[in-house]
């Protein structure tokens, strides 16, 4: 054994020696054990005479070990043998404890250093809590800009491809032969009204001859028919006749209104059967060229609580117009056009009847190209245009934004495709002062028909002024009174 030693005997520094971290000693550093005087020989054996003692935790260099004695050198440079017994190589206790007395030493120290900076550490993650909630907030508010600036992009692209379409239906419409109206001059209401009725809205006009027949041309004004179901509905809520339907009938006749519209519900919620007769005579009697739209759905017939059904009322008033919905019993208004896509035989019957009884047949519809392509197919005269989208995003967004400019152009599209398959259009839902000036700007539509916001808006400018100014949002001049 080589190296240098100490001699040790303490059970203490046995202990702390297994559970300290010590600094590394030097490779086979050996110590004589402690708490005694080992003697120094001469040789390596009890028989070799003393030269000197060596005293407890001693550190060695071990010159030659043995089973007995080992020949060691001190730090003294005294060379000899001592029993073998007494080196061991574990430091001695007082060692030990000068290391661990050092270590607590420096733990106490870092330990105050932590908890002296523990105060600002502590308010340093509070702020960076503020720091990061605040971030957090700018980036979803940032996102949020972001999604937004996506869609209006996104719809300012779908309006452009949109205006691209209608630029190329019009080209294609150009390019056909038309067969136009004898006259392009305004009309007086009479004159509209006889011209509505015309066979030419079902195929070509008559004089065209070698001509492949096309949509219906429009008219040099957009017609107004006005939806009487809100008078009757403020008469149903007190009973008796007031409001009277038949004098708002004839106010707004006076003032310049094409046609009268009238949706009757199943449950005569406000136009009632009674009304749609009253209705039919009035106009038969007093104004005998104006149009009677009868709106509806066909499916639902007799009730137990008078409602006779779609079938008989058309069967007995044979109004010039019946427009059909696709409306529940439940709905609180119309909200959706028919798709088409299921088994449409018995719409078909529906509008062959019908056309059958003189009156000419309007599918409530979407924007949607396919079902108004459909549309034709089940051989509808003209579609209705759901207008509520395109409402929506007026009240929404204002009648110049971006969101309105993408319905637009989507109602225009369809009214564009719907004529160019020979269809004529007409529109409504929600429509009023604010959204009808643009929608009118749509050459393909013929007839709007309007109820709710122009009953609504007549509570406070009267009914015959309103009516008046509805002609004047759809570019028209009231007649003189």
């Amino acid at each position: 054994m080589s190296g240098t030693t100490t001699i040790i005997n303490d059970k203490l520094s046995l202990l702390l020696a297994g559970a300290l971290v010590l600094a590394p000693l030097p490779l086979h550093a050996e110590y004589v054990t402690e708490s005694l005087r080992v003697e120094l020989r001469s040789g390596g054996s009890s028989g070799n005479r003393i030269t000197d003692f060596v005293k407890a935790g001693t550190r060695l260099e071990v010159l030659q070990a043995g089973e007995e004695f080992t020949q060691i050198r001190t730090e003294n440079g005294s060379e000899g043998w001592i029993a073998s017994q007494y080196v061991v190589t574990d430091p001695p206790s007082k060692d030990l404890l000068k290391q661990s007395q050092a270590r607590i030493d420096q733990l106490t120290a870092n330990l105050e250093q932590a908890t002296a900076g523990t105060g600002n550490v502590f308010a340093e993650l509070e702020e960076a809590k503020i720091q990061v909630t605040t971030l957090t907030e700018q980036l979803t508010n940032e996102r949020a800009e972001l999604d937004r600036i996506r869609r209006i992009s996104a719809k300012t692209i779908e309006a452009e491809r949109r205006v691209q379409n209608l630029e190329e239906l019009n080209g294609l419409l150009r390019e056909k032969p038309v067969c136009r109206a004898p006259t392009t001059r305004r009309r007086s209401r009479g004159a509209l009204a006889a011209h509505w009725r015309r066979s030419d809205f079902r195929g070509a006009v008559t004089g065209c001859d070698n001509q492949v027949p096309t949509a219906p041309q429009r008219l040099d004004m957009i017609a107004l028919s006005v939806n009487l179901n809100k008078i009757a509905a403020l008469r149903n809520t007190r009973g008796g006749a007031i409001p009277d339907v038949l004098q708002a009938a004839r106010t707004v006749l006076k003032a310049g209104a094409d046609g009268i519209t009238v949706h009757p519900r199943p449950d005569q919620r406000h136009i009632t059967p009674r009304d749609v007769h009253a209705i039919a005579a009035f106009l038969r009697d007093d104004y005998p060229g104006v149009e009677f739209n009868i709106e509806g759905n066909p499916v639902p017939g007799p009730r137990a609580n008078g409602y006779p059904g779609m079938d008989a009322l058309i069967e007995s008033v044979r109004p010039a117009q019946a427009t059909l919905v696709p409306d529940g019993d439940n709905q609180l208004t119309s909200d959706h056009g028919f798709d088409l896509l299921g088994d449409n035989g018995p719409l078909i019957d529906r509008i062959r009847y019908y056309q059958s009884l003189g009156a000419r047949v309007s599918l409530f519809m979407d924007t949607d190209l396919g079902a108004i392509e459909r549309a034709k197919a089940v051989g509808a005269d003209r579609i209705e245009l759901y207008t509520g989208p395109y409402a929506d995003a007026v009240a929404s967004y204002g009648v110049n934004s971006a969101e309105t400019q993408v319905s637009f152009a989507a109602y225009a599209e369809a009214a564009a495709f719907a004529q160019k398959i020979g269809l004529a259009v007409n529109a409504g839902h929600d429509l009023n002062l604010v959204n009808l000036p643009l929608l009118a700007t749509i050459d393909a539509i013929v007839e709007v028909s309007i109820g709710h916001a122009l009953i609504a808006d007549a509570l406070y400018l009267g009914l015959e002024p309103t009516t008046a100014a509805y002609l004047r949002a759809l570019g028209r001049s009231p007649p003189r009174t």
